[in-house]
């Protein structure tokens, strides 16, 4: 619900209209002319200016799915009633997006002339998951600033934020692809070729009609189903939630 009110400023003025009026009462109407009559024609025209303001809708731009540690520029672009309609009066307004836990905005409340530009903020990424932006809080004040109208735009974008990445030491890596850590596959499916007999080769493996005719021991040697060079990296998450956090 919109809610119009004095603003600090606006609560001197009318403090100041009432000690004139006092003042007139007491010393004469010069204060009331000079002072009292000013003061009331501001306030009641700032008052129907800000009245007559209607929530506008509100486009962002600039949101993009990221890692931890991240940062963006969010662009809030105010329309009329519709996208692609423009606001019917403009305003100037203090503008806030409201952001989830995850995300952190450390700009104060963007002052802009809503009609007539965007307001423009940094976000950071700072937790993993979907975070969600909005609704967006704006304050409408009039140009001499005594009245103001905060309305709530309720339009709401979400973006999904990664782990934050590490680069992989090139230790670990050289340790992965060494040929000492692979290790040999056992696999016997298929197959490959002959070759002449080595100590350790199991006698299982030894091919002894291809042994009678070389009169040298021949075994048999199979390719292996797992392609060479293939490494497996399992991973865990340290949440307390294992499968939210996953």
């Amino acid at each position: 619900m919109a809610i119009t009110a004095l603003t600090r400023r606006g609560r001197i003025v009318a403090g100041v209209c009432l000690v004139g009026t006092v003042m007139a009462f007491v010393v004469g109407g010069r204060s009331l002319n000079a002072v009292v009559i000013p003061g009331i024609v501001a306030l009641v025209a700032a008052y129907v200016q800000v009245d007559r303001i209607k929530p506008p809708g509100v486009r962002r731009s600039g949101l993009a799915d990221g890692f931890v540690g991240e940062s963006h520029d969010v662009r809030l672009e105010f329309h009329g009633d519709s996208p692609g309609l423009p606001v019917e009066h403009s305003f100037v307004a203090r503008v806030t997006d409201r952001l989830d836990d995850g995300l952190i905005s450390p700009d104060e409340p963007v002052r802009t002339a809503v009609g007539d530009g965007a307001a423009t903020y940094r976000v950071h990424y700072t937790d993993r998951g979907g975070q969600g932006f909005g609704p967006v809080d704006v304050t409408a004040t009039d140009v001499l600033g005594l009245f103001e109208k905060r309305l709530v735009v309720d339009d709401r974008d979400r973006v999904t934020v990664y782990p934050e990445c590490h680069s992989v030491p090139a230790w670990f890596r050289r340790g992965l692809y060494a040929d000492e850590a692979l290790g040999e596959s056992r696999q016997r499916e298929e197959f490959d070729r002959l070759r002449e007999y080595a100590r350790g080769d199991a006698l299982r493996d030894i091919h002894w009609p291809a042994t009678a005719k070389h009169d040298d021991l021949v075994v048999k040697e199979f390719a292996a189903e797992t392609e060479h060079r293939r490494v497996s990296v399992a991973g865990g998450t340290g949440k307390a939630r294992a499968s939210a956090a996953a």
